[in-house]
């Protein structure tokens, strides 16, 4: 198990521009919603501060250089607070205020209030691009997922129709007794994060072969010779292996590209192995099914 489970990720690595490609697909539409979006809000701002302070002289290059200083200023080190930095309504508004001041070149003050306000409409419009880039990105990861589950399943674990609403029906009842399990654990609440989740992989690695046994192995293959303790040990062995070449090369590739590429590399990476994970057990019991007719 433990050798074809390594085989089998490796192998299924071939499926990297599926999702690559499917994600970048939807990056790209949320990115034609989003930027004229952003635009359009920036436009407005300044089409409003130039309405309110019609007596004064505009520099319309101030307000994107005033706001490109103020993304440059967050700490790049940590991006992920970077981008929640910018997502957040307090930054945008602060941002676009302090910009819209330095627009204003000459002429008397700015009329402050008013300005806040259109401020706070143009941070609406930028917030609404980032939502839509956000929701496309999400569409693009699970529409990737889904369509590189089936072509790895086709290769790994092939369902027919009857099994797979077998499968469905199986995963309806083994989620809820998962679920059932869970709260219990946490009602304990006495181990550490790190043994609860040893417990948890071990649990669905004993769920992953009752599953695979009931939709590939019934009738075919003895029950004890799928669902064993040894068996269970050996599914978390060869997934925890998945899990630590696919993160250690994400690291890497991490430390040396920037955040994007990071993205666009290593999403693909993990999708392929959460995708074999998910797949190792039932490709297991259907080599062994096939070993016995």
């Amino acid at each position: 198990m433990i050798k074809n489970g390594i085989k089998n990720f490796f192998v299924n690595l071939k499926h990297f521009f599926t999702p690559l490609g499917v994600f970048a697909l939807f990056v790209i539409i949320g990115l034609s919603v989003a930027i004229p979006a952003c635009i359009s809000a920036v436009s407005t701002l300044a089409d409003d501060a130039a309405r309110i302070c019609n007596d004064t002289s505009i520099d319309l290059n101030a307000l994107g250089d005033g706001v490109m200083r103020s993304v440059r200023a967050l700490d790049w080190s940590n991006p992920t607070d970077a981008v929640q930095t910018i997502l957040s309504e307090g930054w945008l508004k602060n941002t676009f205020v302090t910009c819209v001041d330095a627009l204003v070149v000459s002429g008397g003050e700015t009329a402050a209030s008013q300005i806040a306000v259109a401020a706070e409409t143009a941070v609406s419009g930028v917030a609404a691009g980032f939502v839509a880039l956000v929701v496309f990105a999400v569409l693009g990861i699970a529409a990737g997922y889904m369509l590189t589950k089936f072509s790895v399943r086709r290769n790994m674990a092939k369902r027919g129709l009857w099994k797979f609403i077998l499968a469905a029906a199986v995963d309806a009842v083994l989620t809820v007794l998962l679920i059932i399990l869970t709260v219990w654990i946490e009602a304990i609440n006495s181990v550490s994060g790190v043994i609860a989740g040893v417990l948890s992989m071990l649990v669905l690695g004993l769920i992953a072969l009752l599953e695979a046994y009931l939709v590939h192995g019934r009738k075919k293959v003895r029950m004890r010779q799928v669902v064993s303790i040894g068996n269970v040990l050996k599914l978390f062995c060869v997934n925890l292996i998945i899990i630590a070449v696919a993160f250690s090369f994400s690291f890497i590739v991490l430390a040396v590209a920037n955040i994007v590429v990071g993205v666009f590399i290593c999403l693909p990476l993990i999708e392929i192995a959460a995708i074999v994970m998910s797949l190792n057990a039932e490709a297991y019991v259907k080599d062994l099914a096939a070993q016995e007719e």
